[in-house]
């Protein structure tokens, strides 16, 4: 059942929120991460293909311990956006948004009327199986609802002023490794190429100067406090897989030294 999206008032009040990466589909993950401290968790249905039974689990789990579950949809159509919110994500997040007028579609899709065009269903999952009053509904998920759109190519960075000037868009999320590939051969692939830094620095100065929020990846903490020195409000850090990979590496290294140490003869 919809409720306040901490997330999205701490950004409103222009302070910085933080959440990390769900590429894994067992829900116990995104309750974890949520009891760890996460503002939101950010959960891949774009490179990830998660079923609905699962998402719809992952989405509960956030729940648990009142995180925002931020869905990054396949795609910007409407009948996508609709069926996550319905679901009862508390925000989306959607790729590949070049132009005004497709951040306008999905600022609308997010929306109910009069702010835009979602449909109206009484009997789902986010009005709690329409056990709340549906139009109470209404307001407090046009009120709560976090709408984030990805700028990731050359083409949405010329627009990216029109596009963060669009009502209702809570975040532009710059996303370097698509917009290293938009570049060129040359870039792609490569954050720390010129071209990729120059566009992607002054698209966040531009956002900042606009009194937007910026969206970026980090790997690390030290990522994050450089990112949040230029100005960048969210931000999602590392992710499930990352994680695990790094902690399982650590724990064999250490124990392969400590193996090492511990078959010395006397």
């Amino acid at each position: 059942m919809i409720r306040i999206n901490k997330a999205k008032q701490k950004l409103k009040k222009g302070e910085v929120i933080f959440g990390t990466a769900i590429s894994l589909h067992d829900p116990s993950i995104a309750e974890i991460m949520g009891y760890s401290g996460f503002d939101f968790v950010f959960i891949d249905n774009e490179h990830v293909s998660v079923d609905r039974l699962q998402l719809t689990n992952i989405i509960r789990a956030a729940e648990i311990s009142d995180t925002a579950a931020i869905v990054r949809v396949k795609a910007g159509n409407a009948d996508e956006i609709l069926q996550m919110l319905d679901m009862g994500a508390m925000g989306i997040q959607v790729p590949n948004v070049n132009t005004a007028e497709q951040a306008e579609a999905v600022a609308r899709a997010a929306r109910y009327t009069p702010l835009g065009n979602r449909g109206l269903g009484t009997t789902n999952r986010s009005l709690g199986y329409g056990h709340m009053d549906r139009f109470e509904y209404f307001n407090m998920a046009n009120e709560n609802i976090l709408t984030i759109v990805q700028c990731e190519s050359v083409e949405s960075v010329s627009n990216l002023k029109q596009i963060a000037s669009v009502k209702e868009i809570d975040a532009v999320f710059i996303g370097a490794m698509d917009l290293s590939q938009s570049i060129g051969p040359e870039a792609a692939g490569r954050r720390n190429h010129p071209e990729v830094v120059r566009m992607f620095d002054e698209s966040v100065q531009m956002l900042v100067e606009m009194g937007h929020n910026p969206g970026a990846a980090v790997g690390s903490v030290e990522e994050a406090k450089e990112m949040i020195e230029r100005g960048v409000k969210y931000i999602v850090i590392s992710g499930d897989i990352a994680m695990l990979n790094q902690a399982s590496l650590k724990i064999c290294e250490g124990m392969k030294k400590l193996n090492h140490w511990g078959n010395k003869k006397p």
